[in-house]
């Protein structure tokens, strides 16, 4: 059925096409520009949509290259950014099939190469939540995170502890509270937050005890 572009929008990565039905259509920017559309122009979204088909798999993997050249992606990012881009469910499953091909895209490299970076500054529940929200599986998870040295994570939160414990305060307790709520923000347990204090604690104090300041 033959329609009317009304308004065309910019938006980030795509052009979001108004019709005089009341219909729209989300046109990735990449095939926008090789395919125009003009406001008042008579078009069919059907057909369009026929149009563009051979080149949109070949520009959505060039959309997904860029995005890979300024950090590693989890293949849900990436999908996920395909999508919201108004690209196909099945230029966006081509895309993601070459990408696995070429190695560019590995969940498994990119869950350990994250772990690693993240351990010695976060603890086990905010690395969790932040995997779960680039889209890895939730058994990928938990198994790389049955790995980690429990000492390593002790260590990162005792050097946490050691921070805002530092701080003048008057009230101790009050000040245990604060740095307890601090590195639960952090996602470390309280087991381990409990440890992390006491350490911390009896080295600020021996510190003092040798006359350095905390």
């Amino acid at each position: 059925m033959t329609d009317t572009v009304t308004d065309i929008y910019k938006r980030t990565g795509c052009r979001l096409i108004h019709l005089l039905s009341g219909d729209r259509m989300m046109v990735p920017l990449l095939v926008f520009k090789r395919v125009p559309l003009k406001v008042g122009q008579a078009m069919d979204i059907g057909a369009y949509r026929e149009k563009i088909k051979p080149i949109e798999a070949g520009l959505a993997l060039e959309q997904a290259s860029r995005m890979l050249m300024s950090r590693d992606h989890t293949k849900a990012e990436i999908r996920g950014k395909l999508l919201e881009m108004g690209y196909t469910e099945e230029a966006v499953d081509r895309t993601i099939e070459k990408l696995i091909q070429a190695r560019l895209v590995d969940d498994g490299r990119y869950l350990a190469n994250f772990i690693n970076r993240k351990v010695k500054q976060v603890g086990i529940g905010r690395i969790r939540r932040e995997l779960m929200q680039k889209g890895i599986p939730m058994e990928d998870i938990t198994n790389a995170l049955e790995q980690i040295d429990t000492g390593t994570q002790l260590e990162a939160a005792v050097k946490h502890a050691k921070k805002a414990l530092s701080k003048e305060m008057e009230d101790r307790r009050h000040q245990e509270q604060l740095a307890f709520a601090a590195l639960a923000r952090k996602g470390y347990s309280p087991d381990t937050i409990r440890n992390a204090l006491h350490i911390a604690r009896v080295a600020l104090e021996e510190q003092e005890a040798d006359g350095f300041p905390s």
